[in-house]
């Protein structure tokens, strides 16, 4: 799998935790929800830094 694709679905990961944070939800959940998208912020920062190598190196080759 790419790593752009990685970064893609890191970021849908973050956007399905973050509407749910919007609904009603007990402050356990809450909880949990925030580490979950803490832990997936990490990933997609790190993952992001792999995509600019990717497009740096291909725009080197053009």
């Amino acid at each position: 799998m790419s790593e752009k694709l990685k970064f893609n679905q890191i970021m849908n990961q973050i956007d399905e935790i973050s509407n749910k944070l919007g609904s009603n939800i007990d402050l356990e959940d809450s909880i949990n929800l925030y580490k979950q998208a803490e832990k997936l912020i990490e990933e997609a920062e790190t993952k992001l830094v792999e995509v600019r190598k990717i497009v740096a190196k291909e725009s080197i080759k053009q």
